[in-house]
């Protein structure tokens, strides 16, 4: 089954989505998908924004 072949109503079940051959596209391998909402989250002072910044340089690169 083909995810562009479902009209809108078609809902699919874990184990088939489960079994599709689908790859994933990644900003940063294999940690932020590309397309998706993510949040990070930590104590004050503890790197976020660091954080943030190299991640966007390796999504960038």
């Amino acid at each position: 089954m083909d995810l562009y072949d479902m009209r809108e109503d078609e809902y699919l079940s874990y184990d088939q989505i489960i079994e599709m051959d689908v790859e994933l596209d990644y900003l940063v391998d294999t940690l932020i998908r590309d397309k998706c909402v993510s949040v990070l989250s930590a104590l004050p002072k503890m790197g976020k924004t660091s954080f943030a910044i190299s991640l966007v340089v390796l999504a960038y690169k």
